[in-house]
């Protein structure tokens, strides 16, 4: 499988962050297969196309590990540098500093993202193929949400909701409109509903309600495919690691 070459030096344990992967290849001192890339986004199979750092080969560890995280509110699914952290931002990976060592911790990865406030289920892995597997728009992979909604739900809106909402979008200063795809929901009482979703823009539940004319005041994530948070028993902040055989039963008849 490809992958693309700034996630392949991440998890190669050789960087301390995306950033220094990223600035050894703007430097010319990275080479796939004999020739030096520039190209961070460039994407090719490990198995066959060598890769070098300063002439040194580089390899990707043998084995994954994966764990699902309960997430609390006030962490943001990212690296940061000293200076977000000199003002009281605080990264999801620093739960995991005394859980792993320095070379996984290295590597770990979101399998997509929470915003800081919202809370839930997070996997975080080494495995760049389960990033894949459960983030990449054409495998519909479904995501189950506990929404608190500042005001109550009108049945219209709720239509609105399972039909699809256009929601704004911005890139690069660019802004772009997306139409979500179907979703299903339950309802809880007048605020409160759980909001199922094939797709991972970014803020993409608060957008759609944002859309309807409402506000979510709390953002709960329950579940991914069949992994639901509820299942493994986790406190806020706690997480456990899962075996290669769970995450397999994640996917059937998801």
């Amino acid at each position: 499988m490809k992958v693309r070459l700034h996630q392949f030096l991440s998890k190669t344990g050789h960087f301390s962050s995306k950033r220094e992967a990223k600035d050894a290849v703007w430097r010319g001192e990275i080479t796939v297969n004999g020739s030096i890339v520039k190209d961070i986004a460039y994407q090719f199979n490990p198995r066959n196309r060598p890769v070098e750092y300063q002439g040194r080969r580089l390899f990707l560890p043998d084995s994954d590990i994966t764990f699902v995280l309960n997430k609390p509110s006030g962490y943001l699914c990212a690296r940061i540098n000293e200076n977000e952290r000199a003002i009281g931002k605080r990264s999801v990976f620093d739960l995991f500093e005394s859980e792993v060592d320095a070379t996984v911790h290295a590597r770990l990865l979101t399998v997509g993202r929470l915003d800081e406030a919202t809370t839930g289920l997070l996997i975080v892995t080494t495995s760049g193929d389960l990033v894949h597997r459960v983030t990449a728009p054409e495998h519909h992979v479904a995501k189950r949400y506990w929404v608190s909604s500042k005001r109550p739900l009108t049945e219209e809106a709720e239509q609105q909701l399972v039909e699809g909402v256009s929601i704004e979008l911005e890139s690069e200063g660019v802004i772009s409109y997306y139409l979500t795809q179907p979703s299903k929901l339950e309802r809880i009482n007048e605020r409160d509903f759980i909001l199922e979703v094939v797709e991972g823009k970014k803020r993409q539940v608060r957008r759609m309600v944002a859309a309807v004319g409402n506000a979510v005041e709390h953002l709960h994530r329950l579940s991914i495919a069949n992994a639901a948070l509820e299942d493994f028993d986790l406190d806020e902040g706690a997480m456990r690691e899962v075996k290669p055989t769970e995450i397999e039963a994640w996917f059937e008849q998801a």
